[in-house]
Order: structure tokens, then C-alpha cells, then sequence
């Protein structure tokens, strides 16, 4: 960054989310939220923002759906998951989820 003027203060910043409402039976739900921000304390490149955006928006969707295979997980247990063969946005519950 020896090019790149930097300032004491963030030049530009960028926050991505994602969220997603899961039905819960019984006419209710719940709400999963995830929020990353990320800022620049020089000017960035156009495609350097783009990147950064889409990387956060990754980070927030992975965040919201491990917090929703842990709740499931919770909800209806580990052994009664691997019973029924339950499956969490396509990843199947093992012996390696849940123990994060």
C-alpha cells in the first residue's frame, strides 16, 4: 500500500446482511439475522469494493445458516437428526456438526 494515501479516518465502507425467517410450526417463526461491515482507510478500486461485498454477503449467508442448523439441532436433538436422516441446507447432520 505504498501507493495508496491513507487516511486516519475510513474513505469508503461497505455492509452486507442476509436474513431468513424459518417456520417453526404451529403458525410461528423465527427470525436469523447476520450484519458485516468492512471499511477502507484509503480509496479503493471499484472491483476491490465489488470483492469485499460479495465476500461479506458470503459470510452473513454462512453465518445465518450455521445458526440455523445449530438451532435445528437443538430443537428436535442430535440423535433424533441422525434417526430421521435430517438434512440442513443440504449438509447432512454428522458427527462433526453441532460441535463448533
Amino acid at each position: 500500500m505504498k501507493d495508496k494515501k491513507e487516511y486516519q479516518y475510513p474513505v469508503a465502507s461497505v455492509t452486507r446482511s442476509y436474513s431468513e425467517k424459518v417456520n417453526t410450526g404451529n403458525y410461528q417463526s423465527k427470525d436469523f439475522f447476520a450484519s458485516r461491515s468492512y471499511s477502507w482507510f484509503y480509496e479503493p478500486k471499484v472491483e476491490e469494493v465489488e470483492g469485499r461485498s460479495v465476500w461479506l454477503y458470503q459470510r452473513c449467508y454462512e453465518d445465518v445458516q450455521r445458526a440455523i442448523a445449530g438451532w435445528r439441532l437443538e430443537t428436535i436433538g442430535k440423535d433424533k437428526a441422525k434417526e430421521d436422516n435430517v438434512f440442513v441446507r443440504g449438509l447432512e447432520i454428522n458427527e462433526e456438526m453441532g460441535n463448533e
